[in-house]
């Protein structure tokens, strides 16, 4: 699929609901500092809490079947995440419409409030953004790992060239 089919895609009905800030869809597990929403911050419990129930990172809705993860070469590689699980179109509008996935702006390493620095969580440095899918994952500490592969991972390219690999 091409990256401008996803963005001139209507927005998935999951995601319909969600509050919007500065013309950006919010993700559920974004930090909110009274009527501002911090795009850089994750909420730690809500991650928590999608991780548990199999909510969905994005939406907040449960997922089924397969889970989709958004991430670079090293990420899809290691089947190592920071950020949690989405259903698949969910994923494919984050990839389409986030600035940050995009590549239209610095995307910088994942603070949380604490203002802890996670080693390894930062993003790689590359060209494309994959979504991987899987039908399950496990947690351990700060980091979210896939089970394996159920479909080829689906690369796009960034800052908006409009293709895929």
């Amino acid at each position: 699929m091409e990256m401008d089919e996803i963005r001139a895609g209507a927005v998935p009905r999951f995601l319909l609901g969600r509050p919007k800030f500065r013309g950006l869809i919010v993700p559920f597990t974004v930090a909110q500092f009274g009527k501002v929403y911090d795009f850089k911050i994750t909420d730690t419990d809500k991650v928590a809490w999608c991780l548990k129930h199999r909510n969905c990172g994005l939406c907040g809705y449960r997922m089924s079947q397969a889970v989709a993860f958004v991430g670079g070469e090293v990420s899809m590689e290691s089947r190592n995440f920071t950020d949690p699980p989405m259903h698949r179109d969910c994923a494919r509008y984050a990839v389409a419409h986030c600035p940050y996935l995009g590549g239209k702006i610095g995307y910088a390493n994942h603070y949380r409030p604490e203002g802890q620095k996670i080693e390894g969580a930062e993003m790689q440095d590359t060209s494309q953004i994959g979504i991987g899918l899987a039908k399950d994952y496990r947690s351990n500490r700060n980091i979210i790992v896939a089970t394996e592969w159920i479909a080829p991972v689906e690369w796009y390219v960034r800052s908006g060239a409009g293709a895929s690999r």
